[in-house]
């Protein structure tokens, strides 16, 4: 091997440490980031949604705080407050 192709050997393996310790790091902040979405029925959910609204007493909630909240699918909130909306049991905030 050439001194040329050991530097950029060199190079490269400190490019490599780089990489893996910016991914430790990364993994490391997103690891207290990660919600468990517990698998909940739907009509369940309904029901849980609306005691989440009922103990705010009126306050703006978002489907996504919902989410966070009772560990539930988005799609799952989302579709729990369209149709508790549509039934005038929730409304939609101005």
């Amino acid at each position: 091997m050439t001194q040329g192709e050991i530097s950029r050997l060199e190079t490269l393996e400190q490019n490599v440490r780089d990489i893996q310790e910016t991914l430790r790091n990364l993994t490391a902040r997103l690891e207290g980031n990660v919600l468990e979405i517990e698998d909940i029925p739907f009509e369940k959910a309904r029901e849980m949604v609306t005691a989440c609204f009922r103990g705010r007493h009126g306050a703006h909630i978002y489907p996504d705080e919902i989410m966070r909240a009772l560990k539930m699918d988005i799609r799952v909130a989302c579709r729990a407050c369209g149709e508790l909306c549509e039934e005038g049991r929730i409304r939609e905030a101005a």
